[in-house]
C-alpha cells in the first residue's frame, strides 16, 4: 500500500514550524467489485403489493384503494391518509394503502392500513356487524377501531380519501 506524506504547518506567532506525518492510503476499488449491476437495479426491489399482502386464506378483498396498474408514486401518494384519536388528541395523518377484507363466512370484516413508502403496518382492526362508519365532511370517514398498540383498547380513526367518489365506494359494503 502506497504511503504518502503529509505536511502540517502551525503557525506559532511569527516563527512557523513544519511537522512531517505518515499516513496510509487505502484502496477500497476491489470492495465494490463483488456487486453486480443486477444488485442494483429496481427489479430486485420489493414490490409494494408483495409487502401489503394481507389477504389470509378465509378472507375475500373488498375494496383496496391502490390497484398494482399505478405507475407512478405520486398517484400511490395522493391515496388516502389515517389518522388515530388518542391521549386527547389526532395524531397527524400518515398516507396509507387501505384494505378492506371480508371472512368467506361473512361474519366480520376487517381494516387494514399499510403505511405508504415503509409499508408499516398502521391499522389492523376487526369490524363486526354492529360497528358502523359516519361520514365526516366530503371526502372523510370516521369509525371506532382496535389500536396496534393494544388490541384490546379501541380509539376513534378517522380515513380522509382523495376524493368523495372513493369514500362513497368504500362505504358501499357497510
Amino acid at each position: 500500500m502506497p504511503i504518502q506524506q503529509i505536511e502540517n504547518k502551525k503557525n506559532e506567532n511569527f516563527l512557523e514550524s513544519t511537522a512531517t506525518t505518515t499516513t496510509e492510503i487505502i484502496d477500497h476499488t476491489n470492495v465494490f467489485s463483488v456487486i453486480t449491476d443486477a444488485d442494483v437495479t429496481a427489479d430486485n426491489a420489493p414490490k409494494s403489493c408483495e409487502i401489503q399482502n394481507s389477504v389470509k386464506d378465509d378472507e375475500v378483498m373488498l375494496y383496496e384503494n391502490v390497484g398494482t396498474q399505478i405507475k407512478r408514486m405520486k398517484q400511490l401518494q395522493k391515496s388516502c391518509t389515517l389518522a388515530c384519536y388518542k391521549d386527547g388528541e389526532w395524531n397527524t395523518p400518515v398516507p396509507v394503502v387501505l384494505q378492506l377484507l371480508e371472512k368467506k363466512t361473512k361474519e366480520s370484516k376487517r381494516i387494514v392500513c399499510h403505511q405508504i413508502g415503509t409499508g408499516r403496518l398502521q391499522l389492523n382492526s376487526t369490524m363486526l356487524p354492529t360497528m358502523t362508519m359516519k361520514k365526516l365532511k366530503t371526502k372523510s370517514i370516521i369509525f371506532v377501531g382496535q389500536l396496534i398498540s393494544d388490541e384490546a383498547t379501541l380509539a376513534p380513526h378517522r380515513v380522509i380519501f382523495q376524493d368523495q367518489t372513493q369514500r362513497d365506494i368504500f362505504l358501499k359494503h357497510f
